[in-house]
């Protein structure tokens, strides 16, 4: 599947239905807001256009800690395909690379299962079938990732 990330506030980069057509892109990779029209009408485009979504719930996606009922929302509005929780979270590992960093979500794996736990719970209460994901990972040698398995 060829899929591309989107910027959906950047005016430049809200392609058309044939744009992604033409490159092939299937998937559409983008961040949560909550209460953005900008995003949600990205989101209810892909939806209604039949393009694979995969939304990612970065720092910025939650107006407050309580993070299953943000996700209840989420999943009360959207369809996503994938659902990614959080972003980098192991970014504290690598400071050179996580002072490039504005995205990352810096958290401990205990942390961040706390965090899973709260947001699979608000997701999963709509949409019991819903596909979520692991955030992605900074590094590349794992080791925030098996502390966490």
């Amino acid at each position: 599947m060829h899929g591309i990330c989107w910027d959906y506030h950047n005016p430049a980069n809200r392609p058309t239905k044939e744009t992604f057509e033409m490159l092939g892109a299937r998937l559409v990779r983008h961040t949560g807001r909550v209460d953005d029209p900008v995003f949600d009408a990205a989101q209810m485009w892909l939806e209604a256009a039949g393009i694979a979504s995969v939304i990612v719930l970065d720092s910025d996606a939650f107006p407050d800690a309580n993070y299953e009922h943000w996700t209840a929302w989420y999943a009360d509005r959207y369809k996503p395909n994938l659902v990614v929780i959080g972003n980098e979270p192991d970014a504290y590992l690598y400071p050179d690379l996580a002072a490039k960093s504005v995205a990352s979500w810096r958290m401990d794996p205990q942390s961040y299962w706390s965090f899973w736990d709260s947001c699979s719970r608000g997701w999963l209460s709509r949409q019991p079938q819903a596909s979520l994901c692991v955030a992605g990972q900074m590094g590349l040698d794992g080791l925030w990732l098996k502390e966490l398995l």
